[in-house]
């Protein structure tokens, strides 16, 4: 049976953002289900547990210095991964939610992040008209190679696994 409109509901309503949000995803699964991720214009990300059937505020992130235009969970990494027009990338550990590193390359907004094809590593995509594929190593340091040629934005990006 195919879903129709009458299929979904609203479930709730997350009410914490000063300004509009422009991001959102999924993160991990927790007991209690799965968190929710958002990103605003009011430069913060939030992190929304599951409580019930409601969701509840439970972190606030706030180390861009402009709106925040994509979030990303990097599954096998456990990272929350945020995106910036400030030209920025956060990656903050799950365990912990301190940033573990702040990713600088592009020129303009980063619009679009993926995880790479190698472990601990990252894929981005600019209105500079490039993508970049990132590597962090164990300690914490970040290598990038810029992928170039493009003739507008780059606004979505993905790893085909072969």
């Amino acid at each position: 049976m195919e879903p129709t409109l009458d299929t979904y509901k609203l479930s709730c309503e997350l009410f914490g953002h000063s300004l509009d949000v422009r991001a959102v995803a999924a993160g991990s699964v927790t007991p209690e289900g799965q968190i929710i991720l958002s990103g605003s214009r009011d430069k913060s990300t939030k992190l929304w547990k599951p409580i019930g059937n409601e969701y509840i505020e439970s972190l606030t992130l706030k180390d861009h210095k402009n709106f925040i235009s994509y979030i990303y969970f990097h599954t096998a990494e456990q990272w929350i991964c945020t995106a910036s027009n400030d030209a920025t990338i956060c990656i903050y550990k799950q365990d912990g939610f301190l940033p573990l590193l702040t990713l600088k390359g592009h020129e303009s907004t980063v619009c679009a992040l993926s995880e790479g094809l190698k472990p601990r590593s990252l894929i981005s995509g600019s209105w500079d008209k490039t993508a970049r594929v990132w590597t962090i190593g164990e300690t914490g340091e970040a290598t990038t190679v810029s992928l170039k040629g493009h003739e507008a934005a780059v606004w979505a990006v993905a790893t085909l696994k072969t």
